[in-house]
């Protein structure tokens, strides 16, 4: 059984580093609302942030690192349905749900803003306006990655692996439409798993692209050369 006994530690949390991609952005008017509500937590290396069937209590908000979530089937195999990077949140699939439906993991060491999700909607209840933004943003959160799934479920595999590299440069961050550069915080077989895509191929298709002079590769590190040619691969021109 997977320990979340982990113990908390409360810090000043300046929310003002959320970023772009957050449910929070462009809100202030309601951040210190919520100041009180919220644990800033660590999470080491494979530190696991809840359980699947664990109580729904929290949501998430990854401030640094890259977090995991998964199901597991009955002869313990990892099925990925996300990497959370800085800026993004865990724990939303449950909002509804009396308990989580999957496992989250720290796959690098990580710091976290646990929200009590019921606290945190009463404090928002002193203000209509905050809360109905607050949904608003929700919902559309939600159907990013909603439609993020659908467009890898339904492509095929050079552009779920284009797709995937795409948007890991554009949450580290990278606007530079020519050269992008980072670093793979998850596994070969984390991505294979999440992109339903052998290692082998998607080592096949990261060598295609090399030799195109679309991006170049050394262990886990990944530069996008050129950006225009990747999004006409994707049919994005």
């Amino acid at each position: 059984m997977m320990n979340t006994d982990q113990q908390f530690y409360k810090t000043k949390v300046d929310l003002n580093v959320i970023g772009d991609v957050s449910l929070l952005k462009n809100n202030y008017d309601y951040l210190d609302l919520i100041r009180p509500r919220i644990i800033c937590r660590k999470f080491k290396i494979k530190e696991i942030l809840y359980n699947a069937n664990d109580s729904f209590k929290n949501i998430y908000f990854i401030n640094s690192g890259i977090i995991k979530t998964f199901k597991t089937s009955s002869n313990g195999l990892e099925s990925i349905s996300g990497f959370q990077m800085s800026g993004e949140w865990a724990g939303l699939e449950s909002i509804g749900n009396n308990s989580h439906s999957n496992y989250a993991q720290a796959l690098v060491d990580s710091e976290v803003y646990v929200i009590n999700y019921q606290l945190f909607l009463e404090t928002l209840q002193t203000s209509h306006s905050a809360l109905s933004r607050f949904n608003k943003a929700l919902s559309n959160e939600i159907n990013r990655n909603t439609n993020l799934i659908n467009i890898l479920k339904n492509s095929r595999r050079e552009k779920k692996i284009i797709i995937f590299l795409m948007g890991i440069s554009h949450q580290h961050g990278n606007d530079d439409l020519n050269d992008q550069e980072f670093d793979l915080q998850m596994s070969r077989g984390d991505i294979s798993s999440y992109l339903s895509i052998s290692r082998e191929e998607i080592s096949r298709i990261l060598q295609k692209l090399e030799n195109s002079g679309l991006i170049f590769v050394k262990n886990r590190h990944i530069s996008l050369l050129n950006i225009p040619k990747l999004n006409a691969l994707c049919g994005n021109a």
